[in-house]
């Protein structure tokens, strides 16, 4: 299943690249960022890094109380939010705290995201509402990160779809250390697809 989900990636990915080019045409920034690739200079003793992933404007509106939250309760941390569209890229960028870097998501293929991984080196990571990507949470546990998912969304449509490819995405669920999820039906939905129950929590939005 993994290695079908990686041909077809890949294929897309012909047709990814080119629009993502025209999209953000006037953003250099955001077409390498999609490719794993950062600029900016790290800080190597700047602990612990976090990554935390928004895919668009909603979910940024709603990791900005855990970035202000983070920043305030540990200063020194390196913060990396990872945004997937221009539009919420840009967002993040005018909403973060300025110690925070907003970077662009990569796309789910392994040297891609291996490039990331270098880069950021995090010591854990939050997703938000309903970013599962198999190749991520692969090297995730590769490397030993942990994976925490916040105002977590699982619709039962969506659950009925993951139910078709469990045996890719069911990896991706039971590799959480904690879910918070919006709803008790969020969570149901979530636990039917391999969340651990008690490591599954309902605590609305943050």
């Amino acid at each position: 299943m993994s290695l079908l989900y990686n041909a077809l990636l890949h294929t897309a990915a012909s047709g990814i690249f080119p629009y993502i080019w025209l999209k953000a045409r006037n953003d250099p920034e955001f077409r390498k960022g999609r490719r794993g690739i950062y600029n900016r200079a790290l800080s190597e003793h700047a602990r612990p890094r976090i990554w935390l992933h928004a895919s668009s404007v909603g979910e940024v509106t709603g990791a900005l109380p855990v970035l202000h939250a983070l920043h305030a309760r540990l200063p020194r941390a390196s913060l990396f939010l990872t945004v997937g569209t221009l539009q919420g890229f840009s967002f993040a960028g005018s909403q973060v705290p300025p110690s925070v870097r907003v970077l662009p998501f990569p796309l789910d293929l392994p040297l891609i995201l291996k490039r990331a991984l270098n880069y950021m080196q995090p010591d854990l990571y939050v997703g938000f509402e309903g970013e599962f990507w198999p190749n991520l949470f692969r090297l995730l546990a590769e490397n030993g990160v942990p994976a925490v998912l916040l105002n977590g969304r699982l619709s039962s449509r969506s659950t009925r779809r993951y139910r078709l490819v469990q045996g890719l995405f069911q990896p991706v669920f039971t590799q959480f250390t904690w879910l918070a999820m919006h709803s008790w039906d969020d969570r149901r939905n979530i636990v039917q697809l391999g969340a651990p129950s008690g490591r599954t929590l309902v605590l609305g939005s943050s």
